[in-house]
């Protein structure tokens, strides 16, 4: 006799009330409070999610209107939106104008909002994977179904095959075709609407180092390197100010008007950075001359009061500073993320400098391989937060040791992972720096010495202000070398300029 128990025999469970589909309300959420705090995460999330993907009908309702307002071109925030639901008579249905503003305080920010896109897309799909399996079954079940095997078959497949599509959204590939088409779209964008001879990035001020570099432009990490003397920390503070000088020109952008700037003054104090910068504005827009040793030095009058005021003035608030040492990569990325947020955009950052960042170097890792983390760790925050980040490094001491005192890419201390992570490397220098350390002695008329000092004072006459910009890596561009006029008692740096006898190749 058969040990098989029959059918009647058999305990099956019962079947389980079924759950509530998969979902993450909290993640739903955090998506939407951003988009409708910035309106550049939209471009984070929207090639990962459909409105169809939010689990409440409330939440994809507003996913659906946000995008729709914001592929018009106009801005989608809480008063837009409010307006909108109030027009279609919906707003209740959305939870009203208090839900908007908790969202807001829900919203997400940096690669958080990916994050949680893709928390919402997995849950979505996990729903989609249910309901096919609830279908299949259901068929299957049904004596008018469970004779069209090849039917059930296909449908479940088509099924199927859209959750897959669902977990492939967000995917970077894209046909070099569509690539190509939207960049000529782009730079005939730029010849129609731009000036001829108008750079691609943020402008530094100097237009003949901007044309090289097609201006400080987003995503792109830019070293700039020197030794002690050279004048990088007052390069990138004339370069910080100049751009946060100027307007963005993006209409309906939300923000301010002008460009906001980051900058990481890891050895500076703020008071030391606020000198410099009002003195270099007070010289630049011809004031005065105020060396901004003398302000420390209680060597100031009424009068020098007076321009360092004049020039205090015109320091531009959308231009920050954080002087806290020894920042992590991670820190600067946090920070600069926590800016964007509060200030409602964020278009460059700088970093002076490398070298006393926290590299959190490890037990059995080499200081080659942490800086080499942490340049790295900057490249990607450049491409996240769409910024060029500028950071200053410090060039090793055998350029002391070499009678051409020009840097050279080798001279970055630890060169070779900062060459390869950077876009860009720039070496300020100044010639008059040297010079004035190398006065031969006068001698005596007609002598050999006094021709050497004859021939050391003319080529520290011509050299008196100038600076090079040596462009020794361009990714994007030409390499080569800018003539600009600099004064090192009050950081002022303008434009090189005929009337100042500069001639290019005189210090080759």
């Amino acid at each position: 006799m058969s040990d098989r128990k029959s059918m009647s025999e058999i305990h099956f469970p019962d079947r389980q009330p079924k759950a509530e589909p998969p979902h993450n309300l909290s993640a739903e959420a955090a998506v939407l409070g951003a988009i409708l705090f910035d309106n550049n995460a939209f471009q984070r999330t929207q090639e990962i999610l459909r409105h169809d993907d939010f689990y409440t009908e409330a939440h994809q309702e507003l996913y659906h209107a946000l995008e729709a307002r914001i592929m018009a071109g106009g801005v989608a925030d809480g008063v837009t939106m409010r307006e909108h639901f109030e027009t279609t008579g919906n707003l209740s249905q959305i939870g009203g104008a208090d839900y908007l503003a908790q969202l807001l305080d829900s919203a997400a920010f940096g690669p958080e909002i990916d994050d949680y896109a893709r928390m919402i897309r997995h849950s979505a799909a996990r729903r989609a994977i249910m309901e096919a399996g609830d279908f299949l079954r259901a068929c299957a079940e049904s004596p008018e179904e469970s004779g069209q095997i090849t039917h059930l078959l296909e449908t479940t497949r088509e099924k199927l095959q859209s959750v897959e599509d669902m977990r492939l959204r967000g995917s970077r590939w894209e046909s070099a075709q569509a690539s190509t088409q939207r960049t000529f779209a782009q730079m005939e964008h730029m010849v129609r609407h731009g000036k001829p001879g108008e750079v691609q990035g943020l402008k530094t001020g100097i237009p003949d180092l901007d044309q090289k570099l097609q201006g400080l432009v987003h995503s792109r990490l830019i070293i700039m390197g020197g030794r002690p003397g050279m004048g990088k920390s007052g390069a990138a503070a004339n370069f910080a100010t100049h751009v946060a000088m100027t307007p963005h020109g993006e209409q309906h952008a939300p923000g301010p008007d002008t460009h906001v700037v980051g900058f990481f003054s890891l050895e500076m104090s703020k008071e030391d950075y606020d000198r410099r910068t009002a003195s270099s504005l007070a010289h630049k827009r011809k004031y005065g001359r105020v060396e901004y040793q003398d302000i420390g030095q209680g060597k100031l009058g009424q009068t020098q009061l007076a321009v360092l005021g004049q020039g205090g003035r015109l320091v531009p608030d959308t231009l920050f500073i954080d002087d806290t040492p020894f920042l992590s990569a991670s820190d600067i990325a946090v920070r600069s993320r926590a800016l964007k947020r509060s200030a409602g955009r964020l278009d460059l950052i700088v970093i002076d400098y490398l070298q006393i960042m926290n590299f959190n170097i490890g037990r059995n890792e080499n200081l080659s391989a942490a800086i080499g983390r942490t340049t790295s760790a900057l490249k990607q925050m450049a491409k996240e937060l769409r910024v060029p980040v500028m950071a200053l490094s410090q060039l090793s001491r055998q350029v002391e040791q070499r009678e051409n005192k020009r840097p050279m890419i080798s001279d970055l201390r630890e060169s070779g992972s900062v060459e390869q992570d950077a876009d860009q490397i720039i070496f300020p220098f100044r010639p008059e720096y040297y010079l004035n350390k190398e006065e031969p002695p006068h001698g005596a008329k007609g002598s050999k010495e006094e021709q050497r000092w004859i021939e050391w004072w003319s080529a520290a006459t011509a050299a008196k202000g100038v600076m090079e910009f040596n462009i020794a890596k361009n990714r994007h561009g030409a390499e080569g070398r800018v003539l600009a006029h600099y004064d090192a008692g009050t950081d002022a740096l303008v434009p090189h300029k005929d009337d100042l006898e500069i001639k290019e190749g005189m210090f080759a």
